[in-house]
């Protein structure tokens, strides 16, 4: 095995691993919209789906969700975390979110 080969191996790896997690980041997700559906006015659960909707760089659904939990709660850990996700799409991600 030449050393193309052995890179190509690795990016195969990394492929097969990042499509694993983002299949349980989905899953996840999915049990927190069943949750809040049971209950909207928990904070958490809308922070926590905010974040997996992070993880997949959904920026539009995890900005909504922040959004949700701020206005249930404006001294939520939403506050940070939504100015972070701006930050983020301002730096790296200009043509995505256009509020």
């Amino acid at each position: 095995m030449d050393i193309i080969d052995y890179l190509r191996g690795i990016k195969h790896q990394r492929a097969v691993w990042a499509n694993i997690m983002r299949k349980e980041i989905e899953s996840r997700i999915s049990q927190l919209d069943k949750l809040i559906e049971e209950d909207a006015s928990n904070e958490e659960l809308w922070v926590e789906r905010g974040a997996l909707y992070w993880k997949l760089q959904d920026w539009k659904h995890c900005i909504e969700d922040y959004d949700r939990a701020i206005g249930l709660n404006p001294r939520s850990r939403a506050v940070e975390l939504r100015q972070m996700a701006m930050h983020t799409i301002a730096f790296y991600h200009k043509d995505r979110y256009n509020p």
